[in-house]
């Protein structure tokens, strides 16, 4: 289970080496989505965003409406029936409505800063960026023959690259796999299971093993942060690992 952040915009920069990979990605609805997790957070609205992040709400009520929420859902774990709950959970609604209705309406305020705010990325981000990291090469299931990442998503009803998450398999000293997959498949299957389900990109670390313009589609995928990979690439316990990776 991923730790909880106490700052608002955590799940808006989502790595050290691309902190602006989520804006120059995200659709201008994903980004009107955002702006509405900064300031109700992660607590009442988990799949928002990739990281659970407190909001600007908690920091408004001194952390008050949080702690009734944390309350209740330890509570509720323990004794999920239990009849003492019902005025936490009357409580715990009451205090949810201000938390979502302010939310709405930051968001609303917010909407044409936000859409200033996605027409430049868009103007930074140029297309080839965005189609080049999806025809980045790998295996999936049984297939002995590469395809693309595009054609992966498009074989299994994949429609958003914000559906995608990313584990990583290291094969030997120089040798990993980048394997991408369903959110909901990452959290609920076996490491096994999913290897069988997801995308595989084997990537080298050694000279002169990978090829150049996988390289390029790469490092566009890396820049775009699709399937969080980049961020679970700055997770690696191995410091030396992760910086030959994140330098392809």
């Amino acid at each position: 289970m991923s730790s909880l952040s106490l700052s608002p915009f955590a799940g808006i920069i989502e790595t050290q080496k691309y902190p602006h990979a989520r804006t120059q990605r995200t659709s201008f609805s994903h980004k009107l989505l955002d702006c509405f997790a900064v300031v109700v957070g992660t607590t009442p609205t988990k799949h928002i965003s990739p990281t659970q992040h407190v909001g600007i709400f908690d920091y408004l009520t001194l952390f008050i409406p949080y702690f009734f929420a944390k309350l209740f859902n330890r509570l509720q774990s323990n004794n999920p029936y239990a009849s003492f709950l019902d005025p936490l959970i009357i409580l715990n609604l009451l205090l949810l409505i201000p938390r979502l209705a302010l939310g709405a309406v930051v968001t609303v305020l917010f909407s044409p800063l936000i859409a200033a705010v996605h027409g430049i990325s868009r103007l930074l981000t140029s297309k080839k960026t965005y189609t080049d990291a999806l025809e980045v090469c790998g295996l999936t299931g049984s297939r002995t023959s590469f395809i693309s990442l595009r054609l992966y998503m498009e074989t299994n009803g994949i429609r958003d690259v914000e559906a995608l998450n990313t584990r990583i398999w290291q094969t030997d000293y120089q040798s990993f796999e980048l394997l991408f997959s369903l959110k909901r498949i990452v959290h609920k299957t076996t490491f096994q299971e999913f290897k069988e389900q997801a995308f595989s990109i084997p990537v080298s670390t050694a000279a002169n093993q990978m090829n150049n313009l996988q390289n390029v589609r790469l490092h566009h995928l890396f820049r775009l942060n699709i399937g969080n990979v980049v961020k679970t690439i700055e997770n690696m316990s191995d410091p030396a690992a992760k910086a030959a990776i994140l330098g392809i």
